[in-house]
C-alpha cells in the first residue's frame, strides 16, 4: 500500500514535477552528508589515525564516485532552488518554461565540468 503510494507519487508528468522531486531528494541527499561530514570531522577529535583512513578513502576509485555525486546534487539542487526562488519572487514568469529549461541545461553543464575536473 505504502509502495504503491510512493510509485504514484514519483510519477513524473511533467519537467515542473522532476524538478520539484529532484529538489526535494537533493536537499534530503544533502542534509544526509552534512550529518555524515559532522560525524567524519569530530572523528579527528578522538583520534587523528582514523580520520587520516577516511582521508585515504576518498583518494580510492569509490571516493571518487561519492564525490561525483555530491557535486551533481549540490549543483541540481543550487540550480532548482534559484528557479524556485526566481519564480516565487515573480521575476521570469512569462518565461518560467524557458528558465527551467535553462536551468536544467546550466545544472548539467556545470555538472559535467565539475565531474571532468575531479577526475583529472
Amino acid at each position: 500500500m505504502l509502495l504503491l503510494k510512493l510509485v504514484k507519487w514519483l510519477r513524473i508528468r511533467n519537467l515542473d514535477l522532476l524538478t520539484f522531486t529532484v529538489k526535494r531528494f537533493t536537499g534530503i541527499a544533502l542534509t544526509v552528508f552534512f550529518i555524515i561530514h559532522l560525524i567524519d570531522i569530530s572523528i579527528l577529535a578522538f583520534s587523528r589515525q582514523y580520520y587520516e583512513f577516511l582521508l585515504g578513502l576518498s583518494k580510492t576509485p569509490l571516493g571518487l564516485l561519492i564525490d561525483s555525486l555530491l557535486w551533481v546534487t549540490l549543483v541540481l539542487h543550487a540550480s532548482t532552488s534559484l528557479y524556485s526562488a526566481l519564480i516565487g519572487m515573480g521575476i521570469f514568469v512569462e518565461k518560467r518554461k524557458q528558465l527551467l529549461l535553462a536551468s536544467w541545461i546550466i545544472a548539467t553543464v556545470i555538472s559535467f565540468i565539475g565531474v571532468i575536473m575531479l577526475c583529472i
